[in-house]
């Protein structure tokens, strides 16, 4: 997953990335993936290192977005 990130960081340049769903649940899986994707980075390639970080909702994103949908929508 690191890697991906790393990827998506070269082309869209984000603030930070927010893991969100059951995984996010797992603290110890969010600092893995810092560790790696920090070992990505290269000194002389032009990128910023960003947070990877769990989404504030963590697995009730999908559910704040389905009430959403249903309070704008209807």
């Amino acid at each position: 997953m690191a890697l991906q990130l790393y990827n998506i960081q070269a082309i869209f340049d984000p603030e930070k990335f927010a893991i969100g769903g059951g995984i996010s649940a797992q603290p110890l899986l969010i600092e893995k993936i810092n560790e790696q994707y920090k070992k990505l980075f290269i000194p002389v390639f032009p990128l910023r290192l960003v947070d990877v970080v769990a989404c504030e909702f963590r697995n009730d994103a999908n559910l704040i977005g389905a009430y959403y949908q249903l309070q704008t929508k209807w």
